[in-house]
């Protein structure tokens, strides 16, 4: 049974492979349904893993 700190690294390299790919859907299965995603150089937040898909296709997210 793998530790709680492999699961995290594991959770880590898969959304930074799944960003790198620019594959939205793997990026999305690493993070909670509730997440809150800041786009900081536009002062804008995105509330869910639903509405950041939505949004996001024009945003280096695919």
């Amino acid at each position: 049974m793998k530790t709680t700190t492999n699961q995290f690294t594991d959770t880590i390299q898969k959304a930074y492979k799944a960003f790198n790919e620019r594959n939205i859907d793997n990026a999305l299965s690493t993070m909670q349904p509730d997440i809150q995603w800041s786009k900081a150089w536009e002062a804008v937040i995105f509330q869910g893993t639903r509405k950041l898909k939505t949004t996001g296709q024009g945003n280096g997210l695919k």
